[in-house]
């Protein structure tokens, strides 16, 4: 079958899923935290936990470029009465991160952001960011920015006093 006739009629969301989700992520049937071919998040995942184990109580977190939430089931369902701020401009992948964090009753939503993060930024009064964290995750997302320097800077500035930027 061609790539023509795999993806006709397909969704941008429907063709995300079918060449991200189900082929680049494909899961190890034995290890299921484990990504075949891909070691990143074995790699990086015993940080981002032993970070975790240092945050505040109450923390709240700013994910973004969210994806699906996957990181909702490998590391912040650790979390007690933490809350989740999201950006994720693919409506399919906010949903399905919001339906992860319901799954967890010591998570909750705080505020949704569903455009790009260039677009989130750019609506900050004065160039405030409109929430404060403890924690900002950009995982596998950097690459979707124009400006990188000023995106980091921008994440910086959400920071609590002592807050962590976690960068993959």
């Amino acid at each position: 079958m061609s790539l023509e006739e795999e993806f006709s009629g397909y969704s941008n969301n429907q063709a995300y899923d079918a060449v991200f989700a189900t082929r680049m992520m494909l899961r190890d049937p034995e290890h299921k935290d484990r990504v075949l071919g891909n070691t990143q998040r074995e790699d990086f995942l015993p940080v981002l936990h032993s970070v975790l184990e240092q945050l505040p109580p109450q923390p709240h977190l700013f994910d973004v470029g969210a994806g699906a939430g996957d990181i909702v089931d490998l590391a912040l369902n650790r979390l007690v009465d933490a809350t989740i701020h999201l950006e994720e401009p693919n409506q399919a992948l906010l949903y399905r991160y919001q339906q992860r964090v319901a799954h967890y009753p010591a998570l909750s939503c705080g505020q949704v952001f569903s455009q790009s993060l260039q677009e989130v930024i750019a609506t900050w009064p004065r160039g405030e960011p409109p929430l404060r964290v403890d924690i900002v995750l950009a995982i596998h997302m950097l690459y979707f920015v124009d400006d990188l320097i000023g995106t980091l800077k921008a994440l910086y500035q959400c920071l609590n006093p002592g807050g962590v930027l976690f960068v993959v």
